[in-house]
């Protein structure tokens, strides 16, 4: 079941989209790889969106944004 708490930088890139198929079109919007292929299951997010170049400041909004898409607010 998805986290109470909505997405964290921590958690699996897969698992979110997977759980929450809508932040699959804000990881597409992004570039950011989400499929099984070139992304593991286990990738986190943090992990995936630093090696696409997404900073500190990237990543805090890119957090924000996917919470948004699952209705989660931060």
């Amino acid at each position: 079941e998805p986290a109470a708490t909505g997405i964290t930088q921590h958690m699996p890139v897969r698992a979110i989209a997977s759980a929450w198929p809508e932040t699959q079109a804000v990881f597409d919007k992004h570039n950011l790889p989400w499929q099984d292929c070139p992304v593991p299951f286990w990738a986190p997010l943090s992990q995936t969106a630093a090696a696409q170049g997404f900073g500190p400041t990237a990543r805090r909004r890119l957090l924000e944004e996917l919470n948004e898409a699952i209705g989660k607010d931060k």
